[in-house]
């Protein structure tokens, strides 16, 4: 009559590793019934397989093999539920998670696939949007403890969040070819309702900006040098000129660094918020 079932037959039954199956006996999630002291083999029982057939059923759910310790099946019904509805929160997180990444893929897909010609634009509504500043108005960096710690959350509770600039047009005059960039307010966009899932601080570097008529264009803000933003004054020149008035300040979104020709093309997607005549 057979001991039991061999490491060898284990694994092959259940699809786990040999190292697997040693790796659950290090963690005492699972230890082997009988080991024979002559040749070291290990010998599984039917319960053996009961109770790896449920740890692969609760990590399915997502539970890990710290969470499945020898007090985890102590647990009472009360308790276990609870922890079904924990999982279940954080399953439904990193749900909205994605469907935030799908919604900002789509959303750069779109961009990139309607690039204008110049001095081209569209009327089209900017959705709201909170805009983070990590730097002054004037585009210098802002070195503090406090700045480090928000930025640091911003990035890593939601690291699709847009690099962006603002910048108001009476500062288009004063722009320089080698300087501009630095000449800006640069931060984060993020959607409201990201930031209040993401829990995101709140301060006086962050803004909230409202759902508003825009002239939109994506931009190559980028010739030989690190960053032009010369090429805004010929778009508000361009929107001026078809009656439309300016009224706000110009929101460029990264969105993409691509390949061309001896450099790169840095394309931003710029909303210049506009108000008709009627």
């Amino acid at each position: 009559m057979a001991k039991g079932y061999r490491t060898g037959s284990v694994s092959k039954m259940l699809g786990l590793s040999r190292e697997a199956l040693r790796f659950y006996e290090k963690r005492r999630v699972l230890m082997p019934k009988e080991t024979d002291v002559q040749n070291g083999y290990r010998y599984y029982q039917r319960e053996d397989m009961a109770h790896l057939f449920k740890v692969k059923y609760y990590q399915s759910l997502g539970f890990t093999l710290s969470d499945i310790r020898s007090d985890f099946w102590d647990l009472t019904l009360a308790q276990w539920q609870q922890a079904l509805r924990a999982q279940r929160a954080e399953k439904q997180a990193e749900i909205e998670q994605i469907q935030s990444w799908l919604h900002v893929t789509e959303q750069r897909l779109d961009a990139l696939s309607d690039l204008c010609q110049p001095g081209e634009f569209r009327l089209q509504t900017r959705p709201a949007m909170l805009y983070f500043r990590h730097t002054d108005a004037a585009g210098n960096l802002v070195d503090t403890d406090a700045m480090h710690a928000q930025t640091h959350r911003w990035v890593q509770a939601f690291p699709m969040a847009q690099y962006a600039f603002r910048c108001p047009p009476e500062r288009l005059d004063t722009l320089e070819a080698t300087d501009s960039a630095h000449m800006l307010a640069w931060g984060f966009c993020i959607r409201p309702e990201d930031a209040a899932r993401c829990a995101l601080p709140q301060s006086e570097a962050v803004s909230y900006l409202p759902a508003c008529l825009c002239a939109r264009v994506m931009l190559n803000l980028n010739t030989h040098i690190p960053m032009d933003l010369r090429a805004l004054g010929p778009l508000v020149q361009s929107i001026c000129r078809t009656g439309l008035h300016i009224n706000g300040d110009i929101l460029g979104m990264w969105h993409a660094t691509v390949k061309q020709g001896n450099g790169h093309a840095k394309y931003y997607e710029v909303f210049v918020p506009v108000q008709t005549n009627g």
